[in-house]
């Protein structure tokens, strides 16, 4: 399964999925996956996991959503994730 950070809403390919742990599927592929919201704490995902970011989300991620501008570079980051201990 696929996790994914997204600040904005999904594409056309996506819809909403009742599946267990996934909460979004591509209708094309049936692919399950999770989007989740992004936190201010970096808690982005369920549980600890390493997460792209895209290099156009970058800006927004690092400087409007985390407070972080010093690390408006880095593009993958291993995230706590909301049931990580």
């Amino acid at each position: 399964m696929l996790w994914s950070i997204a600040c904005e809403r999904p594409g056309p390919n996506e819809a909403r999925s009742g599946g267990f742990k996934a909460n979004y599927f591509d209708v094309e592929t049936g692919e399950e996956y999770w989007i989740s919201g992004c936190h201010r704490d970096g808690k982005d995902a369920l549980y600890a996991t390493d997460v792209d970011i895209d290099d156009d989300s970058l800006d927004e991620y690092w400087v409007h959503v985390r407070g972080l501008p010093e690390n408006k570079t880095l593009t993958r980051i291993r995230v706590p994730g909301k049931y990580s201990k």
